[in-house]
């Protein structure tokens, strides 16, 4: 068995060694693959290409998130561990601080992950729902940059108790220039609600995913959460999206009963593990 640095001349062995992943394994290591790609390993079996693992990690960070995946039939022979131990020596150079994965609840890795000394930490709803002609909602205003500081720490706010009870690394979501540059791309399809001149509510559709949907305690059970959800899915209806999904934390569950409410479905549930290095 052998581990070899990711170089995009491989990605035809990556792809063979996903082809028969489950579909939202594909989705994410692609996705990884797609933007750090210099974090990605795979192994090789007698000169075939049997595993791959792929991080987030770049300097500065103190949490990344890693994929694994190994074709069923060369399993337990100690493969996902010497991809795991890749991206371990990568993320202990890197400084970080942590590393996070997940894996559908019913998954065999989810005994991997655990003999690695990783720990669940909470569980979340994959939920989707076909989008039809709906009515705008009025009363939300569009994102732009100058929101940026107090739309996100009113986000940090809004989610700090689960963050907390539950151990979701960071705690605290802090402004940093990733999140100013993605709400900067999508900014035309997020929305916000103020009063006063202070964000209480926000979220937004991009790629057909609902995205950083929150509302401030004190006007939660007004309806507030309901009606921005209600003008995401009016954009997606105008963009075309013939459906669209979204994440939530399913120990949350006034919010997956309101996406419930609305008519999401859940297609899975992903247990989340962390592992502090």
């Amino acid at each position: 068995m052998k581990i070899v640095k990711f170089d995009p001349i491989l990605l035809r062995d990556a792809e063979r060694v996903l082809e028969h992943a489950p579909y939202p394994v594909r989705e994410d290591i692609f996705s990884l693959l797609d933007v750090f790609s210099k974090n990605a390993y795979i192994a090789y079996s007698l000169g075939f290409p049997v595993g791959i693992a792929c991080s987030d990690i770049f300097d500065g960070r103190k949490r990344a998130k890693f994929a694994v995946f190994v074709q069923p039939k060369y399993r337990r022979r100690g493969i996902g561990k010497e991809l795991f131990l890749s991206v371990l020596e990568q993320a202990n150079q890197a400084g970080m601080k942590s590393l996070v994965c997940d894996f559908p609840s019913d998954s065999d890795n989810v005994f991997f992950v655990s003999s690695l000394g990783f720990e669940k930490r909470y569980s979340s709803h994959f939920m989707t729902i076909p989008v039809t002609a709906r009515r705008s909602v009025s009363g939300f205003e569009q994102y732009d940059d100058s929101m940026f500081l107090s739309f996100v720490n009113a986000e940090a706010k809004a989610f700090y108790p689960i963050r907390s009870r539950l151990g979701i690394e960071p705690v605290v979501i802090e402004p940093n220039e990733n999140i100013r540059s993605f709400l900067s791309k999508a900014a035309d399809k997020y929305f916000i609600y103020r009063e006063n001149g202070e964000v209480l509510a926000g979220g937004g559709v991009y790629n057909a995913e609902i995205t950083d949907i929150f509302v401030a305690p004190k006007l939660r059970g007004q309806g507030v959460g309901r009606k921005i959800v209600e003008r995401c899915l009016f954009e997606a209806y105008k963009l075309g999206y013939k459906t669209v999904s979204l994440w939530v934390i399913a120990e949350n569950i006034p919010a997956v009963s309101l996406y419930s409410s609305i008519g999401f479905t859940v297609e899975r549930t992903h247990d989340f593990f962390v592992k502090q290095i």
